[in-house]
């Protein structure tokens, strides 16, 4: 067995060691509160099969037409058999692969059951207090009064909406991205660990003693109507966005009326559940600047862009109280160091082969 597939098989364990603890301990809460039958729900199963079946379409058509469009071999089926065999049936990198699949597939059929379950164990005990730490930390105000003060024309709010959108499509990018790139060893193993770790504590532990709603669900939940103006803000936005064009609006409001019927329902859908505190979208939005500054700095940047807007967008849309995004950001910048510890010390103890490429690759 070569050094670089004994290491793949560390990251694959170190991996399934992660994902066997958190299962563990979602199962104990489901079955400590008759919750079992969410985990494993079909649809989960279902879904993620879908969506990972659909990533790899659009990968192999990305790829079909980089070979027939820009490199233009004499032979591109030869070419493409050749670079099959060296690139997926190579072991290490085969591991590699699989690591990645696997472990956001178990993940998720762990984590949306987790996730439908805290606001019927949890309740939402924790939004009047973060509600009023926003007002004391932007002196009186609440913070979305800033942003639709800055963002809040119609256009502006459309941008930011596209902005906020984006995030599902840079974060499935982003693991396609390290499952297409092997190469990039201990970067690749840092990110897929601590991408699990973030789901894992952020969106599940921490959100579990630290449950809460949002401001966008605030009077459904507690009927105090604090935040109705930001919410009539946005039904207006809306409005006047689909006068320019039928589908254009604020989407996310629909969105949220599902979540909140779902939840009233106790229906247990993929994607399912109400959970405020603290932000995985920016959690996750951080994590990918995080790994951006490590390839370049110019990336870097744009991703330090985006997990800034992801924050400001947080609270525009009444998703998140403005310290769901503060709380997420430092816990995710202590997972990004923890897990540059463990995999050097469980995962990297050779140095990797030096780069690969197929020989028919040009």
């Amino acid at each position: 067995m070569s050094h670089d597939t004994a290491r793949e098989i560390r990251l694959f364990a170190l991996v399934a060691l992660l994902i066997a603890g958190y299962g563990a301990a979602v199962s104990t809460v489901a079955i400590a509160h008759g919750q079992l039958e969410l985990i494993f729900m079909k649809e989960i199963g279902n879904t993620m099969a879908a969506i990972w079946i659909t990533a790899f379409a659009f990968v192999f058509c990305a790829y079909a037409l980089d070979l027939m469009l820009r490199r233009r071999p004499e032979r591109p089926l030869m070419v493409m058999a050749s670079e099959f065999r060296a690139q997926v049936l190579r072991p290490d990198w085969l591991i590699a692969r699989t690591t990645v699949v696997a472990g956001w597939f178990c993940l998720m059929i762990f984590f949306t059951p987790f996730k439908v379950m805290i606001g019927h164990i949890q309740g939402f005990p924790l939004d009047r207090a973060l509600a009023g730490l926003d007002r004391a930390i932007f002196m009186g105000h609440d913070p979305w009064e800033l942003t639709h003060a800055l963002f809040g024309s119609a256009p502006v709010t459309f941008i930011l909406h596209m902005g906020y959108n984006m995030w599902f499509v840079m974060m499935w990018l982003s693991i396609i991205y390290f499952m297409m790139r092997p190469e990039l060893v201990r970067l690749r193993a840092r990110y897929i660990v601590a991408f699990l770790l973030s789901w894992m504590i952020v969106g599940s532990f921490a959100a579990y003693f630290l449950a809460s709603a949002g401001p966008c669900f605030y009077e459904r939940a507690f009927g105090d109507p604090q935040f109705r103006p930001l919410m009539d803000r946005l039904q207006a936005v809306d409005a006047q966005l689909q006068t320019i064009y039928p589908t254009f609006g604020v989407h996310g409001l629909r969105l949220q009326d599902l979540l909140w019927s779902n939840f009233v329902a106790k229906r247990d859908l993929f994607g399912g559940g109400i959970s405020a505190m603290p932000s995985m979208h920016v959690s996750l939005a951080v994590l990918m600047a995080c790994a951006g500054w490590k390839l370049n700095r110019r990336l870097g940047w744009i991703l330090t862009v985006f997990a800034g807007a992801i924050w400001v967008g947080s609270v525009h849309f009444g998703w998140h109280y403005a310290t769901d995004g503060l709380v997420a950001l430092g816990m995710t910048l202590g997972i990004w160091k923890a897990s540059g510890w463990l995999v050097d010390r469980l995962v990297m103890r050779e140095a990797p082969a030096a780069a690969w490429r197929p020989a028919l690759a040009e």
